[in-house]
């Protein structure tokens, strides 16, 4: 099945309107003594403003390197399930 040109486009321009709504929305809210549990939250916020459906924690994918021991961790959707929860 051929790709529509416009459709490409259409699909290139709402992802990058929504990156850049992402940017403002970090320069606006960022801060840089974020704790670890504000940081999460301030992405949640983030993804949350430029998603077009019901926000589904088990659709997110989070990840977290610490700078100190630039260790990797993957949040499961119960973590941020309850980042959410803990926020209302």
């Amino acid at each position: 099945m051929p790709t529509d040109k416009k459709t490409t486009k259409k699909k290139a321009t709402k992802k990058e309107s929504g990156k850049k709504e992402v940017e403002k929305f970090f320069e606006k809210n960022y801060k840089k003594d974020l704790t670890r549990e504000a940081a999460i939250k301030l992405a949640i916020d983030a993804l949350k403003q430029v998603s077009s459906a019901k926000f589904n924690p088990k659709n997110v994918n989070i990840a977290i390197i610490e700078e100190k021991d630039k260790k990797f961790e993957q949040l499961d959707s119960d973590k941020i399930e309850a980042t959410l929860k803990a926020k209302s």
